[in-house]
């Protein structure tokens, strides 16, 4: 079965469970850096919000041998998580003062989100956008994010500026900076392979406590400022994913070619695409606190 008839199929067994309740409907989403996921919603009767479930992964997974009912059977469940977290009453999101507590923001790469840039508040940051969203946080299901447009500004009556200063205040309460040696963030991973690292080339991982999002941390001169402190040399950060930075140590005298190679390396062969913040290296000046490409 190819990718078009598994889609079809899908959509039919989860509709036939459903029942006359609730449509489903085929739906492709832009992510991160412009990557389109195809997926379903699933939207019940009175339903004003409908969850998406994404099925690119669920082919890979078919392709392997489960089964398609075994497969219907884990969307359904993910549909009925995902419908939980949904308020009861979506107005909710119309309401500044009930929402500004959770906002926060995170990096993007400019470049590759130019078209989603045009519909959402941003600032920018070197090659890099910063970009708001709404933390959202439910018992049942954990952690989600829903992107802040500049309908939303126009919803709430507030600036692009106001915005700003309440995610940046909000985010590191949130979610506080971490900051741990490579080599220990690999033993946690895989007990005693810490060897693995090379002795002459020291380096740590600037994210948050969740691992989401970390990367955001470059924007924050009082964090740069601690992480300079505690390695005591200015540093390069090299930016591995959306969720967290490598920094080095300009002591290790890295090449500017070798550096560029490593973050190069790591987006084409351990970051999913829509996870890919820059294949640029950055430079932290601690004398000036100046971060430059």
């Amino acid at each position: 079965m190819n990718y078009e008839e598994f889609i079809c199929r899908i959509r039919a067994e989860v509709k036939e469970k459903m029942g006359e309740k609730a449509q489903v409907e085929r739906r492709r989403i832009t992510k991160n850096n412009g990557v389109e996921l195809e997926g379903i919603t699933i939207t019940e009767e009175g339903q004003k919000i409908s969850p998406m479930v994404y099925l690119d992964e669920y082919y890979h997974i078919y392709e392997k041998g489960v089964p398609l009912p075994e497969i219907t059977e884990d969307i359904l469940r993910i549909y009925e998580q995902s419908r939980k977290s949904i308020p009861e009453t979506p107005e909710f999101y119309t309401d500044y003062k009930k929402v500004k507590a959770r906002l926060a923001c995170k990096l993007v790469n400019y470049e590759k989100n130019k078209k989603q840039l045009s519909r959402v508040p941003y600032i920018r940051c070197l090659d890099l956008a910063l970009v708001f969203y709404y933390a959202m946080e439910e018992k049942d299901i954990g952690r989600g994010t829903i992107l802040i447009y500049n309908s939303h500004l126009d919803l709430w009556g507030i600036t692009k500026e106001q915005l700003y200063e309440m995610a940046r205040k909000n985010t590191p309460r949130l979610l506080p900076y971490e900051f741990k040696e490579m080599r220990e963030l690999l033993a946690e991973s895989f007990e005693d392979d810490g060897e693995v690292i090379d002795e002459e080339l020291p380096m740590y991982v600037l994210s948050n406590r969740d691992h989401q999002f970390g990367s955001v941390n470059m924007i924050y001169d009082s964090v740069l400022s601690e992480v300079g402190k505690r390695i005591g040399d200015d540093f390069y950060i090299l930016p591995s994913s959306i969720h967290e930075c490598i920094i080095i140590p300009v002591k290790t005298r890295a090449t500017r070619e070798e550096l560029k190679n490593m973050v190069w390396d790591i987006n084409r062969t351990q970051v999913l695409p829509e996870e890919v913040l820059s294949d640029n290296v950055y430079f932290y000046d601690r004398e000036n606190h100046r971060l430059s490409l």
